[in-house]
């Protein structure tokens, strides 16, 4: 059902951003499990590249936002928000805003 009306929305269909955000997320997401495979290999390659295991965060493999760059137990607040500015993120709610705009 909500791949038909995501469809329909690229075809022209108008849509509210409250009738969106009542539909959930969109069905373009990967499977379950793809995502957390992908982290998986992401920090494997990197420990294999020369990262340091003894601060290796596994929640903040890969430096994309602020709190990877600080330690967890010393600031516990910044660091969550620092992680939840992550540029994936953004990017993410850009691109669907840009999608809700037409």
């Amino acid at each position: 059902m909500l791949s038909s009306v995501w469809r329909g929305t690229k075809n022209g269909l108008k849509m509210q951003p409250k009738q969106a955000a009542r539909l959930g997320e969109p069905p373009c997401r990967p499977a379950p499990g793809v995502m957390e495979r992908a982290v998986k290999a992401v920090a494997i390659v990197s420990l294999l590249t020369g990262a340091n295991p003894e601060s290796f965060n596994f929640q903040n493999p890969v430096a994309t936002n602020p709190g990877h760059f600080l330690d967890p137990a010393a600031s516990p607040v910044p660091y969550r928000l620092g992680s939840a500015a992550d540029v994936i993120n953004i990017w993410t709610l850009a691109l669907t805003a840009i999608g809700l705009q037409r």
